[in-house]
């Protein structure tokens, strides 16, 4: 607790005095973790509003207790220097606001290949609110229910598509990646896993159609689609995937004018995620599961 002692030539080190009073999350995915620390009382900033889902604290917003600055890639700086923060999340660097008096502590959870590697970011937070033991045992938690459900070996696994084209291409997670990495742990067969590396290769439609059309499940990952008429809309060639016409299409989207929850409380919670792709693959497994992040699309 405390300043900490400086360093020899330590001019560029940032310091921040411990625990913080007051915080800035730039990112959605950072705000579960102050959740479950049980320290959203001291978050004053956010990034964009209309990406949260989060209820308290969009009731926050709404009274003037918590303020939006923007993306982080382009704060409103001059709102962050009047709130004047103890720490500033986010996941890029921003040498202005520190010259300004504003530390940035960042939070590089993206860079991350596994799902859990990603939930343990919540340890990082947790040291600037001095809650590190709680974190551990959060984490712990979220660890073995994931673990449980991965160990389970299905004999048979079915063949997944994932995501939809963007301006004429199919951005296709790549074999190594943290989505193929769920869809693995799941019990799913990612049809492009044989593609090495961890981030996502661009494939065009008709590269991605031969292989994707006998698809067994079909995850979107559209921003907006709620509907087979709104996909059709879009690209009437995704009537012709099986997926889409067995209605075996499961969109994670998020309530109108409000955030993707997939990508705010997922990030902490991979083991709901995996709890929900388990009853998308295998039914059987979890027949009384109740989807959180994805929803059937409708007709």
């Amino acid at each position: 607790m405390g300043r900490p002692r400086p360093f020899p030539d330590d001019r560029d080190v940032v310091r921040v005095t411990v625990p913080v009073r007051s915080l800035a999350a730039l990112s959605t995915t950072h705000l579960q973790h102050l959740a479950d620390l049980q320290v959203l009382d001291r978050l004053v900033v956010v990034g964009r509003a209309a990406d949260i889902s989060h209820p308290t604290i969009r009731q926050r917003l709404a009274t003037g207790h918590i303020q939006e600055v923007g993306p982080p890639e382009a704060p409103n700086r001059e709102a962050l220097w009047l709130r004047q923060p103890d720490i500033v999340f986010s996941y890029v660097g921003d040498p202005k606001l520190q010259e300004g008096g504003v530390p940035i502590g960042l939070v590089l959870e993206f860079q991350e290949h596994t799902p859990l590697a990603r939930a343990e970011w919540g340890k990082f937070i947790a040291l600037f609110v001095n809650r590190e033991a709680a974190a551990e045992d959060f984490f712990a938690t979220v660890e073995t229910n994931y673990q449980n459900l991965a160990r389970s070996r299905p004999a048979s696994r079915p063949t997944v598509l994932l995501n939809s084209a963007y301006r004429g291409q199919w951005f296709m997670p790549e074999g190594q990646s943290f989505v193929a990495r769920l869809v693995n742990d799941a019990g799913g067969q990612h049809l492009w896993a044989d593609l090495t590396g961890t981030g996502s290769r661009p494939l065009s439609w008709e590269a991605v159609f031969g292989r994707a059309q006998p698809a067994a499940v079909w995850l979107p990952g559209h921003l907006a689609w709620r509907t087979h008429r709104e996909v059709l809309a879009e690209d009437p060639r995704y009537g012709q995937l099986a997926a889409f016409q067995n209605n075996n299409v499961f969109n994670a989207i998020g309530d109108p004018g409000q955030g993707n929850d997939l990508w705010e409380r997922g990030v902490a919670r991979p083991d709901e995620v995996l709890a929900d792709l388990v009853a998308i693959f295998h039914p059987d497994r979890l027949p009384r599961h109740r989807l959180r992040y994805f929803r059937r699309l409708l007709p």
